[in-house]
């Protein structure tokens, strides 16, 4: 039973050392609540990391300028059907309106 025990713990330690992910640990102390937000996140759950949106080329606080700001185009790559939605809508309008200024 002790061996059971140890087994299923390693394997649970194990399961959380596969997924440490630096930019988790780096925004648990610098951005925490950005973090829970993705920790409750669809993204989360399907195992969708930081990268997949905001890219890797930011790597350290100095360089946080290279994060990508996720776009409807960089969205639409998953989410064909709503970008569709979004952009047939009002608020795309008033989206490209702000960047444009």
């Amino acid at each position: 039973m002790r061996l059971f025990v140890t087994v299923i713990v390693a394997l649970l330690l194990a399961g959380t050392q596969l997924y440490a992910d630096p930019c988790v640990d780096c925004h648990t102390k610098t951005t925490p609540l950005i973090v829970t937000d993705w920790e409750l996140s669809l993204h989360k759950q399907n195992d969708i990391g930081c990268d997949a949106c905001h890219g890797t080329a930011h790597q350290t606080a100095e360089d946080f300028g290279k994060a990508l700001t996720p776009t409807a185009q960089s969205c639409n790559q998953c989410h064909e059907t709503q970008v569709a939605q979004f952009s047939k809508g009002k608020h795309s309008l008033a989206w490209a309106s702000m960047n444009a200024m």
